[in-house]
């Protein structure tokens, strides 16, 4: 597991794999901080929004979306 003081907020971080349910753009993003509700979570700002796709068809956008600590790798500094 990576460590929280890795992931602390302004950290630049990829993520790995598909989210379920969603369709990423991008899989760049900066961690904002620790999902307050799930431990070994991180809330991500992506680059560019998530698209969620809602069970009635819609698509609702997501500019931040909560990842698992275990799937964000991170990313080399500018």
């Amino acid at each position: 597991m990576i460590d929280r003081e890795t992931l602390k907020p302004g950290t630049r971080v990829r993520i790995h794999g598909q989210p379920s349910g969603l369709t990423l753009p991008s899989h760049d993003g900066t961690v904002v901080g620790p999902d307050p509700l799930w431990e070994g979570y991180s809330i991500v700002r992506l680059d560019v929004p998530a698209r969620y796709h809602r069970a009635d068809g819609g698509v609702d956008f997501l500019p931040e979306i909560r990842e698992d600590d275990e799937n964000l790798d991170i990313l080399p500094s500018r």
